[in-house]
């Protein structure tokens, strides 16, 4: 194969033919007929198209059908001269020939070509028939080697690499072509006359044959890194792919809960325990605001508590501003305190002479004398005029002792007099 390649550069600076050297030109131009079978190349691609029996018992007429540089079977046909090939290349009418030639044999082997341009092979409706008789006969494989030659040399190189990387993957990947297999990896891919398509041909079969340390047409160290590096390419894009959906996932993800917070707002019914609650319930995201989670009444009105000062003025946020439900209630009380404290003290003097000599209402108007005692020394502190409140609770209070000990001075005398008449009584 590597003499193969050597004598297909330069083809086109050859010498001009000589006239008397050009069969192979002559037969596909239609001037001449193949040997020994006498049949011209327009017989070949109207008679002989689908007779399959024909094309696989007959062994004369590929030759002429593929002319290379190289001896055959056939005797009588002419092995192909670098000034002979530089004129086919320059002939359309044998070219397009070679073309019809191509299809004839592909439809023999179960293939259909299917851009003329690039080349592109696919199988044929067909193709598991052809594909056993090709497994059975092996012969053909030599046929296709040789196909592969008169293709590089006649100017359609671009036809090898579609045609190999076909037969590479019905046999490595398909497994359809067994005995196909070998002729493949020895001698179709070492066919392709382009350096660069012959090793992206190797690295695929590499790539797809199994066991990795049996496998002989390249160097494997070598192969190994450009695959590695070629997979590990794709499985960057497909991280690359997973992570964006992962993070279109958490987006809508979020979403939802956020939905769910929402909904949390609005009071549901037990009997909602779908799916999606479950979910919720189980996975929640962390509350910036508690207030979320209360019930929707208590939420309210605390929010409203909060959220107003005493006299209904909407509450400012501001720090030393903001008064607490127990710092009003403290004021509440005092006030209370107060008005009742001086209601007490305008009765108090008109009661106490009427219950001066009932010992018990006694002891009830100390203990109230103290309370407001107390209570007035507390309001001192409250009292804006705190000097005048002063002055007023020292002369209610002395009024008050005065009462008091005219009081008791009047309870111990009379109970003096109790007991003297007591004890006159005894004596």
């Amino acid at each position: 194969m590597q003499e193969f390649r050597h004598s297909s550069k330069n083809l086109d600076d050859a010498d001009e033919p000589d006239k008397k050297n050009i069969h192979n030109l002559d037969f596909y131009m239609g001037c001449a007929s193949s040997k020994p079978d006498g049949v011209y190349i327009h017989q070949f691609h109207k008679e002989w198209w689908g007779d399959y029996e024909r094309l696989e018992d007959v062994h004369s007429y590929i030759q002429w059908l593929f002319p290379i540089q190289e001896k055959g079977m056939n005797w009588q046909a002419h092995v192909l001269t670098k000034q002979e090939i530089k004129c086919f290349r320059k002939k359309e009418i044998a070219k397009q020939n070679l073309v019809k030639s191509y299809e004839l044999m592909l439809d023999f082997y179960g293939i259909c070509l299917v851009n003329k341009r690039t080349g592109d092979v696919a199988r044929a409706d067909n193709w598991k028939k052809r594909f056993d008789n090709l497994n059975r006969y092996t012969h053909n494989n030599l046929r296709i080697t040789r196909i592969l030659k008169c293709l590089g040399t006649l100017g359609f190189e671009h036809y090898q690499e579609k045609l190999v990387k076909f037969f590479l993957h019905e046999t490595l990947v398909m497994k359809t072509l067994p005995n196909v297999k070998k002729s493949v990896l020895d001698y179709f891919m070492f066919a392709v006359l382009d350096k660069k398509q012959r090793q992206d041909l190797v690295k695929y079969a590499f790539k797809h044959f199994w066991p990795k340390n049996e496998f002989v047409w390249g160097p494997k160290k070598i192969l190994s890194a450009a695959v590695n590096e070629h997979e590990m390419t794709n499985e960057t894009g497909i991280l690359v792919e997973k992570k964006s959906e992962a993070s279109e996932e958490n987006i809508s993800q979020e979403e939802e809960s956020s939905g769910m917070q929402e909904g949390r707002k609005r009071p549901s019914s037990p009997a909602s325990n779908t799916a999606e609650d479950r979910r919720g319930g189980i996975r929640q995201e962390p509350v910036s605001n508690p207030k979320m989670m209360l019930d929707p009444a208590e939420n309210e009105s605390k929010a409203s508590e909060e959220n107003t000062t005493l006299d209904g003025e909407p509450r400012k946020q501001e720090t030393g501003e903001i008064l607490s439900s127990n710092a009003t209630e403290d004021v509440r009380v005092v006030n209370e305190q107060k008005t009742q404290s001086s209601q007490s003290d305008l009765t108090g003097q008109q009661n106490d002479q009427d219950m001066i000599h009932d010992p018990t209402a006694m002891e009830d108007i100390q203990v109230k004398q103290s309370d407001a005692k107390d209570q007035m020394q507390g309001n001192q502190i409250l009292e804006s005029d705190g000097e005048q409140t002063s002055n007023e609770s020292d002369e209610i209070s002395h009024d008050r002792e005065e009462s008091s000990n005219s009081a008791q001075g009047e309870e111990k005398n009379g109970y003096v007099d109790h007991v003297t008449e007591n004890l006159g009584l005894m004596v």
